[in-house]
Protein backbone atom coordinates (compact mmCIF):
# COMPACT_ATOMS: atom_id res chain seq x y z
CA UNK A 1 0.00 0.00 0.00
CA UNK A 2 3.10 2.29 0.79
CA UNK A 3 3.94 1.61 -2.50
CA UNK A 4 0.86 2.84 -4.21
CA UNK A 5 0.55 5.79 -2.05
CA UNK A 6 4.25 6.52 -3.57
CA UNK A 7 2.83 6.14 -7.20
CA UNK A 8 -0.26 8.31 -6.20
CA UNK A 9 1.96 11.19 -4.88
CA UNK A 10 3.96 10.98 -7.51
CA UNK A 11 1.48 11.33 -10.10
CA UNK A 12 -0.02 14.33 -7.93
CA UNK A 13 3.47 15.96 -8.16
CA UNK A 14 3.47 15.35 -12.19
CA UNK A 15 -0.04 17.27 -12.33
CA UNK A 16 0.76 20.12 -9.92
CA UNK A 17 3.93 20.90 -10.86
CA UNK A 18 3.65 20.32 -14.59
CA UNK A 19 6.53 23.13 -15.66
CA UNK A 20 8.92 22.62 -12.53
CA UNK A 21 11.27 19.71 -14.00
CA UNK A 22 13.54 18.67 -16.60
CA UNK A 23 12.52 16.04 -18.85
CA UNK A 24 9.06 15.97 -20.65
CA UNK A 25 8.45 12.59 -19.15
CA UNK A 26 9.50 14.26 -15.48
CA UNK A 27 7.22 17.05 -16.31
CA UNK A 28 4.02 16.55 -18.24
CA UNK A 29 0.43 16.66 -17.13
CA UNK A 30 -1.33 13.43 -15.80
CA UNK A 31 -5.33 13.41 -16.09
CA UNK A 32 -5.77 9.79 -15.41
CA UNK A 33 -9.11 8.03 -15.23
CA UNK A 34 -10.19 5.89 -12.04
CA UNK A 35 -11.93 3.21 -13.66
CA UNK A 36 -11.17 3.09 -17.48
CA UNK A 37 -7.21 1.77 -17.11
CA UNK A 38 -4.81 3.04 -20.11
CA UNK A 39 -3.58 0.27 -21.44
CA UNK A 40 -0.81 1.29 -24.25
CA UNK A 41 0.49 -1.78 -24.66
CA UNK A 42 -2.61 -2.86 -26.47
CA UNK A 43 -3.22 0.24 -28.23
CA UNK A 44 -3.25 -0.53 -32.33
CA UNK A 45 -4.45 2.73 -33.84
CA UNK A 46 -2.63 6.28 -33.68
CA UNK A 47 -4.88 9.07 -34.83
CA UNK A 48 -3.15 12.85 -35.52
CA UNK A 49 -3.82 16.04 -36.04
CA UNK A 50 -0.96 18.99 -35.87
CA UNK A 51 1.59 20.53 -38.17
CA UNK A 52 4.81 20.44 -39.71
CA UNK A 53 6.30 18.39 -36.24
CA UNK A 54 3.51 15.70 -36.71
CA UNK A 55 2.72 15.69 -40.82
CA UNK A 56 3.81 12.55 -42.18
CA UNK A 57 2.41 13.55 -45.77
CA UNK A 58 -0.61 11.27 -45.91
CA UNK A 59 -3.25 10.65 -48.92
CA UNK A 60 -6.47 12.69 -47.67
CA UNK A 61 -8.51 10.49 -50.17
CA UNK A 62 -7.06 7.06 -49.07
CA UNK A 63 -5.30 8.50 -45.44
CA UNK A 64 -2.47 6.22 -46.63
CA UNK A 65 1.31 7.04 -46.34
CA UNK A 66 3.91 5.94 -48.54
CA UNK A 67 7.20 7.30 -47.82
CA UNK A 68 8.94 5.68 -50.15
CA UNK A 69 7.65 7.92 -53.13
CA UNK A 70 6.83 10.75 -51.30
CA UNK A 71 8.13 14.19 -52.36
CA UNK A 72 8.53 15.05 -48.37
CA UNK A 73 10.17 11.98 -47.00
CA UNK A 74 12.37 13.71 -45.15
CA UNK A 75 9.81 16.18 -43.62
CA UNK A 76 7.66 13.10 -43.01
CA UNK A 77 10.34 11.86 -40.28
CA UNK A 78 8.78 13.21 -37.41
CA UNK A 79 7.92 11.64 -33.99
CA UNK A 80 4.78 9.59 -35.09
CA UNK A 81 6.75 7.92 -37.83
CA UNK A 82 9.46 6.78 -35.99
CA UNK A 83 7.37 5.99 -32.74
CA UNK A 84 5.66 3.01 -34.37
CA UNK A 85 8.39 1.97 -36.82
CA UNK A 86 10.92 1.87 -33.61
CA UNK A 87 8.73 0.85 -30.63
CA UNK A 88 5.58 0.58 -30.86
CA UNK A 89 3.89 -0.56 -34.29
CA UNK A 90 0.98 0.83 -35.05
CA UNK A 91 -1.93 1.74 -38.04
CA UNK A 92 -0.77 5.90 -38.52
CA UNK A 93 -3.52 7.96 -39.26
CA UNK A 94 -2.45 11.09 -39.67
CA UNK A 95 -4.47 14.21 -40.57
CA UNK A 96 -0.90 16.80 -39.43
CA UNK A 97 -0.84 19.46 -42.25
CA UNK A 98 2.09 21.69 -42.46
CA UNK A 99 2.15 25.26 -41.19
CA UNK A 100 -1.46 24.44 -39.61
CA UNK A 101 -3.37 26.43 -37.19
CA UNK A 102 -6.50 25.28 -35.22
CA UNK A 103 -8.58 27.53 -36.68
CA UNK A 104 -7.40 29.62 -39.84
CA UNK A 105 -10.99 31.78 -38.83
CA UNK A 106 -9.34 33.29 -36.23
CA UNK A 107 -5.37 33.08 -36.69
CA UNK A 108 -5.24 33.38 -40.99
CA UNK A 109 -3.33 30.43 -42.34
CA UNK A 110 -3.03 28.91 -45.97
CA UNK A 111 -2.58 25.16 -44.18
CA UNK A 112 -5.25 22.74 -43.67
CA UNK A 113 -6.46 23.78 -40.09
CA UNK A 114 -7.77 21.31 -37.14
CA UNK A 115 -11.40 22.50 -37.85
CA UNK A 116 -10.45 21.36 -41.28
CA UNK A 117 -8.42 18.40 -40.31
CA UNK A 118 -11.16 16.61 -37.91
CA UNK A 119 -13.80 17.51 -40.81
CA UNK A 120 -11.68 14.56 -42.78
CA UNK A 121 -11.71 12.11 -39.97
CA UNK A 122 -15.54 12.51 -40.25
CA UNK A 123 -15.15 11.67 -43.56
CA UNK A 124 -13.42 8.64 -43.36
CA UNK A 125 -13.20 7.41 -39.56
CA UNK A 126 -16.72 7.97 -38.13
CA UNK A 127 -18.65 5.48 -37.27
CA UNK A 128 -19.71 3.44 -40.31
CA UNK A 129 -16.77 5.03 -42.54
CA UNK A 130 -14.63 3.19 -44.50
CA UNK A 131 -11.43 3.06 -41.80
CA UNK A 132 -14.12 3.04 -38.19
CA UNK A 133 -13.34 -0.12 -37.29
CA UNK A 134 -10.39 1.53 -34.71
CA UNK A 135 -11.49 0.84 -31.08
CA UNK A 136 -11.86 3.28 -28.19
CA UNK A 137 -9.77 1.27 -25.80
CA UNK A 138 -7.02 0.44 -27.93
CA UNK A 139 -6.57 4.12 -29.76
CA UNK A 140 -4.86 7.34 -28.84
CA UNK A 141 -5.30 10.50 -30.08
CA UNK A 142 -2.35 12.79 -30.93
CA UNK A 143 -2.71 16.35 -30.83
CA UNK A 144 0.31 18.98 -31.55
CA UNK A 145 -1.04 22.81 -32.68
CA UNK A 146 0.19 26.10 -31.50
CA UNK A 147 3.39 27.05 -32.58
CA UNK A 148 1.99 28.69 -35.63
CA UNK A 149 -0.70 30.03 -33.62
CA UNK A 150 1.80 31.82 -31.28
CA UNK A 151 4.09 32.76 -34.02
CA UNK A 152 1.31 33.98 -36.46
CA UNK A 153 -0.37 35.70 -33.67
CA UNK A 154 2.58 37.50 -32.46
CA UNK A 155 3.45 38.82 -35.84
CA UNK A 156 0.19 40.22 -36.96
CA UNK A 157 -0.38 43.05 -34.94
CA UNK A 158 -4.33 43.36 -36.15
CA UNK A 159 -5.05 39.82 -34.28
CA UNK A 160 -6.68 40.94 -31.11
CA UNK A 161 -4.16 40.80 -28.68
CA UNK A 162 -6.75 41.69 -25.38
CA UNK A 163 -8.62 37.83 -26.25
CA UNK A 164 -5.20 36.26 -25.93
CA UNK A 165 -5.61 32.64 -26.75
CA UNK A 166 -9.12 31.87 -25.61
CA UNK A 167 -10.77 31.36 -28.98
CA UNK A 168 -7.81 28.98 -30.37
CA UNK A 169 -8.21 26.89 -26.87
CA UNK A 170 -11.84 26.68 -26.89
CA UNK A 171 -12.19 25.68 -30.49
CA UNK A 172 -9.31 23.17 -29.65
CA UNK A 173 -11.30 21.62 -27.15
CA UNK A 174 -14.54 21.53 -28.79
CA UNK A 175 -13.11 19.38 -31.29
CA UNK A 176 -11.56 17.33 -28.92
CA UNK A 177 -15.13 17.36 -27.20
CA UNK A 178 -16.79 15.88 -30.71
CA UNK A 179 -13.90 13.17 -30.84
CA UNK A 180 -14.87 12.04 -27.58
CA UNK A 181 -18.84 11.50 -29.04
CA UNK A 182 -17.47 9.91 -31.66
CA UNK A 183 -15.51 7.52 -29.09
CA UNK A 184 -11.97 8.67 -28.36
CA UNK A 185 -10.98 8.28 -24.96
CA UNK A 186 -6.98 8.47 -24.60
CA UNK A 187 -5.77 11.67 -25.90
CA UNK A 188 -1.70 13.01 -25.81
CA UNK A 189 -1.76 16.84 -26.23
CA UNK A 190 1.83 18.04 -26.98
CA UNK A 191 2.22 21.74 -25.80
CA UNK A 192 4.59 24.71 -27.55
CA UNK A 193 8.28 24.50 -27.55
CA UNK A 194 10.42 27.65 -26.75
CA UNK A 195 9.89 29.57 -29.86
CA UNK A 196 13.07 31.87 -28.60
CA UNK A 197 15.03 28.69 -28.98
CA UNK A 198 14.20 28.24 -32.89
CA UNK A 199 17.38 29.42 -35.89
CA UNK A 200 14.86 32.25 -36.91
CA UNK A 201 14.09 33.80 -34.07
CA UNK A 202 17.69 33.57 -32.49
CA UNK A 203 18.33 36.05 -35.96
CA UNK A 204 15.43 37.78 -36.29
CA UNK A 205 14.59 38.33 -32.44
CA UNK A 206 10.69 39.05 -31.74
CA UNK A 207 9.49 40.33 -28.62
CA UNK A 208 7.24 38.97 -26.21
CA UNK A 209 7.43 35.97 -27.51
CA UNK A 210 8.67 33.82 -24.84
CA UNK A 211 5.82 34.98 -22.03
CA UNK A 212 3.25 34.04 -25.45
CA UNK A 213 4.12 30.49 -25.51
CA UNK A 214 4.25 29.88 -21.48
CA UNK A 215 0.44 31.98 -21.51
CA UNK A 216 -0.50 29.15 -24.37
CA UNK A 217 1.09 26.36 -22.49
CA UNK A 218 -0.58 26.83 -19.44
CA UNK A 219 -4.02 27.34 -20.79
CA UNK A 220 -3.66 24.10 -23.11
CA UNK A 221 -2.88 22.42 -19.39
CA UNK A 222 -5.67 23.87 -17.19
CA UNK A 223 -8.34 23.12 -20.11
CA UNK A 224 -7.31 19.32 -20.48
CA UNK A 225 -7.91 19.03 -16.58
CA UNK A 226 -11.01 20.64 -17.14
CA UNK A 227 -12.05 18.55 -19.92
CA UNK A 228 -11.09 15.16 -18.28
CA UNK A 229 -12.84 15.94 -15.00
CA UNK A 230 -15.69 16.77 -17.29
CA UNK A 231 -15.12 13.50 -19.21
CA UNK A 232 -14.57 10.92 -16.12
CA UNK A 233 -13.86 7.86 -18.53
CA UNK A 234 -10.95 9.80 -20.44
CA UNK A 235 -7.33 9.74 -20.00
CA UNK A 236 -5.58 12.95 -21.23
CA UNK A 237 -2.38 14.06 -21.08
CA UNK A 238 -0.48 17.26 -21.82
CA UNK A 239 3.06 16.22 -22.93
CA UNK A 240 5.77 18.77 -22.05
CA UNK A 241 7.22 19.18 -25.21
CA UNK A 242 8.64 22.36 -24.58
CA UNK A 243 10.74 20.83 -21.36
CA UNK A 244 11.97 18.29 -23.94
CA UNK A 245 13.23 19.72 -26.50
CA UNK A 246 15.22 22.18 -23.36
CA UNK A 247 16.53 19.35 -22.01
CA UNK A 248 18.15 18.02 -25.22
CA UNK A 249 19.38 21.35 -26.19
CA UNK A 250 20.90 21.67 -22.91
CA UNK A 251 22.35 18.13 -22.66
CA UNK A 252 23.66 18.46 -25.92
CA UNK A 253 26.77 16.45 -25.26
CA UNK A 254 24.70 13.00 -24.16
CA UNK A 255 23.07 13.35 -27.38
CA UNK A 256 25.82 14.25 -29.33
CA UNK A 257 24.47 17.49 -31.21
CA UNK A 258 26.09 20.75 -32.31
CA UNK A 259 23.64 23.55 -31.60
CA UNK A 260 24.59 26.44 -33.54
CA UNK A 261 22.55 28.93 -36.03
CA UNK A 262 24.05 27.25 -38.42
CA UNK A 263 20.46 25.44 -39.45
CA UNK A 264 21.16 22.45 -41.94
CA UNK A 265 18.78 23.54 -45.08
CA UNK A 266 19.80 26.94 -45.70
CA UNK A 267 16.13 27.61 -48.26
CA UNK A 268 17.08 24.08 -50.44
CA UNK A 269 20.64 24.73 -50.76
CA UNK A 270 21.54 20.96 -49.01
CA UNK A 271 19.52 18.18 -49.24
CA UNK A 272 17.44 17.46 -45.74
CA UNK A 273 18.27 13.54 -47.02
CA UNK A 274 22.39 14.47 -46.01
CA UNK A 275 21.76 16.50 -42.80
CA UNK A 276 24.26 15.26 -40.57
CA UNK A 277 23.74 13.38 -37.21
CA UNK A 278 24.94 16.34 -35.13
CA UNK A 279 22.65 19.01 -36.15
CA UNK A 280 19.93 20.08 -33.85
CA UNK A 281 18.33 22.37 -36.13
CA UNK A 282 16.88 21.01 -40.23
CA UNK A 283 15.83 24.34 -40.94
CA UNK A 284 14.95 27.81 -39.03
CA UNK A 285 11.93 26.53 -37.62
CA UNK A 286 12.09 22.32 -37.23
CA UNK A 287 14.49 19.88 -35.62
CA UNK A 288 16.14 17.54 -37.40
CA UNK A 289 15.13 13.76 -37.88
CA UNK A 290 17.31 12.45 -35.35
CA UNK A 291 16.15 15.22 -32.61
CA UNK A 292 12.33 13.80 -33.84
CA UNK A 293 13.33 10.26 -33.25
CA UNK A 294 15.09 11.28 -29.63
CA UNK A 295 11.20 13.02 -28.91
CA UNK A 296 9.52 9.56 -29.86
CA UNK A 297 11.64 7.72 -28.01
CA UNK A 298 10.35 10.09 -24.69
CA UNK A 299 7.20 9.77 -25.60
CA UNK A 300 7.14 6.32 -25.59
CA UNK A 301 9.22 5.93 -22.05
CA UNK A 302 6.44 8.09 -21.06
CA UNK A 303 3.84 6.47 -22.26
CA UNK A 304 4.65 3.28 -20.71
CA UNK A 305 5.58 4.53 -17.53
CA UNK A 306 1.68 5.95 -17.79
CA UNK A 307 0.17 2.47 -18.24
CA UNK A 308 2.24 1.06 -14.79
CA UNK A 309 0.48 4.50 -12.70
CA UNK A 310 -3.04 3.61 -14.46
CA UNK A 311 -2.99 0.36 -13.73
CA UNK A 312 -2.18 1.15 -10.32
CA UNK A 313 -4.90 3.49 -9.85
CA UNK A 314 -7.36 1.82 -11.42
CA UNK A 315 -6.33 -1.72 -9.51
CA UNK A 316 -6.67 0.62 -6.54
CA UNK A 317 -10.38 1.24 -7.70
CA UNK A 318 -11.45 -2.17 -8.77
CA UNK A 319 -10.42 -3.05 -5.13
CA UNK A 320 -12.23 -0.89 -3.36
CA UNK A 321 -15.57 -1.54 -5.39
CA UNK A 322 -14.56 -5.54 -4.59
CA UNK A 323 -14.72 -4.34 -0.63
CA UNK A 324 -17.68 -2.44 -1.32
CA UNK A 325 -19.55 -5.10 -3.20
CA UNK A 326 -18.41 -7.45 -0.42
CA UNK A 327 -19.89 -5.19 1.89
CA UNK A 328 -23.32 -4.98 -0.10
CA UNK A 329 -23.17 -8.93 -0.39
CA UNK A 330 -23.06 -9.91 3.40
CA UNK A 331 -25.51 -6.77 4.32
CA UNK A 332 -27.85 -8.74 1.87
CA UNK A 333 -27.86 -11.83 3.80
CA UNK A 334 -24.71 -13.05 1.48
CA UNK A 335 -27.02 -13.68 -1.34
CA UNK A 336 -25.04 -14.11 -4.20
CA UNK A 337 -24.54 -11.71 -6.53
CA UNK A 338 -23.67 -13.27 -10.07
CA UNK A 339 -22.50 -10.22 -11.69
CA UNK A 340 -19.55 -10.07 -9.51
CA UNK A 341 -18.38 -12.82 -11.38
CA UNK A 342 -18.32 -10.24 -14.66
CA UNK A 343 -16.32 -7.55 -12.42
CA UNK A 344 -19.48 -5.39 -11.89
CA UNK A 345 -21.43 -5.43 -8.73
CA UNK A 346 -25.49 -5.89 -8.23
CA UNK A 347 -27.86 -3.24 -8.14
CA UNK A 348 -29.72 -2.21 -4.27
CA UNK A 349 -32.78 -4.84 -3.89
CA UNK A 350 -35.09 -1.71 -4.25
CA UNK A 351 -34.33 -1.73 -7.90
CA UNK A 352 -36.14 -3.75 -9.74
CA UNK A 353 -36.53 -2.41 -13.61
CA UNK A 354 -34.42 -3.86 -16.13
CA UNK A 355 -33.19 -1.99 -18.73
CA UNK A 356 -31.68 -4.34 -20.83
CA UNK A 357 -31.37 -8.25 -20.42
CA UNK A 358 -28.04 -9.69 -22.14
CA UNK A 359 -27.13 -13.34 -21.90
CA UNK A 360 -25.98 -13.48 -18.57
CA UNK A 361 -28.73 -11.41 -16.45
CA UNK A 362 -30.83 -8.25 -16.52
CA UNK A 363 -29.06 -5.40 -15.51
CA UNK A 364 -30.12 -1.63 -14.91
CA UNK A 365 -27.79 1.37 -13.70
CA UNK A 366 -26.61 2.90 -10.53
CA UNK A 367 -24.42 6.33 -9.64
CA UNK A 368 -23.65 5.68 -13.67
CA UNK A 369 -22.45 2.35 -13.67
CA UNK A 370 -24.16 -0.74 -15.07
CA UNK A 371 -25.08 -3.19 -12.22
CA UNK A 372 -26.72 -6.58 -12.13
CA UNK A 373 -30.52 -7.05 -10.79
CA UNK A 374 -30.95 -9.88 -8.23
CA UNK A 375 -32.68 -12.96 -10.10
CA UNK A 376 -35.57 -12.20 -6.87
CA UNK A 377 -35.42 -8.70 -7.17
CA UNK A 378 -36.28 -8.42 -10.73
CA UNK A 379 -40.10 -7.14 -10.53
CA UNK A 380 -41.95 -9.46 -12.95
CA UNK A 381 -45.19 -7.10 -12.89
CA UNK A 382 -44.63 -3.89 -15.09
CA UNK A 383 -48.16 -3.12 -15.53
CA UNK A 384 -48.33 -1.38 -11.92
CA UNK A 385 -46.46 1.34 -12.48
CA UNK A 386 -48.69 2.46 -14.94
CA UNK A 387 -51.38 2.11 -12.87
CA UNK A 388 -53.00 -1.32 -13.96
CA UNK A 389 -53.32 -4.39 -12.61
CA UNK A 390 -50.86 -6.89 -13.15
CA UNK A 391 -51.37 -9.37 -16.40
CA UNK A 392 -51.42 -12.67 -15.68
CA UNK A 393 -49.29 -15.66 -17.30
CA UNK A 394 -46.08 -12.82 -17.74
CA UNK A 395 -43.02 -15.48 -18.17
CA UNK A 396 -40.46 -12.43 -19.12
CA UNK A 397 -40.70 -9.09 -19.30
CA UNK A 398 -37.87 -6.27 -20.51
CA UNK A 399 -38.59 -2.58 -20.12
CA UNK A 400 -36.37 -0.66 -22.90
CA UNK A 401 -35.67 2.50 -21.79
CA UNK A 402 -35.60 5.09 -24.47
CA UNK A 403 -35.90 5.19 -28.27
CA UNK A 404 -34.95 1.94 -30.24
CA UNK A 405 -35.99 0.65 -33.73
CA UNK A 406 -38.57 -2.52 -34.69
CA UNK A 407 -35.07 -4.11 -35.96
CA UNK A 408 -33.51 -3.46 -32.44
CA UNK A 409 -36.21 -5.84 -30.59
CA UNK A 410 -35.11 -9.26 -32.62
CA UNK A 411 -31.98 -9.68 -30.40
CA UNK A 412 -34.01 -9.05 -27.21
CA UNK A 413 -36.25 -11.55 -28.43
CA UNK A 414 -33.08 -13.88 -28.75
CA UNK A 415 -31.67 -13.52 -25.65
CA UNK A 416 -35.07 -14.63 -24.00
CA UNK A 417 -37.62 -12.16 -23.83
CA UNK A 418 -41.06 -12.43 -24.99
CA UNK A 419 -42.79 -9.27 -23.66
CA UNK A 420 -41.65 -5.66 -24.15
CA UNK A 421 -42.64 -2.41 -22.58
CA UNK A 422 -41.25 0.79 -24.61
CA UNK A 423 -40.73 3.80 -22.47
CA UNK A 424 -40.06 6.55 -24.67
CA UNK A 425 -38.14 9.35 -22.75
CA UNK A 426 -39.12 12.94 -23.30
Amino acid sequence: MNNLNFVLLGLTLLINYAFCGKKGIDSSSIFLSKRYPFKYSEFRDLILFGDSYTTSTIDYETLKYDGVNSDNEEESKNWPLFLIRRRHPMNMWNFADSGAVVDSDIIPSGAMPMTKQYEYFEIHMSCTEKYSNWRSDQTLIGIWFGINDVMNKVKDKKIDSDEKYTPIIECMFRIINKLYDRGARHFIIFNVPELEDFVNFQIHPVSGLHKEVLLFNKMITENARKFQKEHLDTNVFVYNAYNELKYIMEHKEKYGYTITKDEWYHNGERSLSDIPNDYFWRDGFHPSKYVQEDLAMAVDDFLVMIEKISREVTNTQSQSQSQSQSQTSTNLNDEECWALKLNYTCCSKNVTIARYRDNYGTWNDENEVRCGLYPHSVDQCFDKYLGRPCAININSTTVVVGNIEPNKIEPLKNNGSRHFLLLQLL
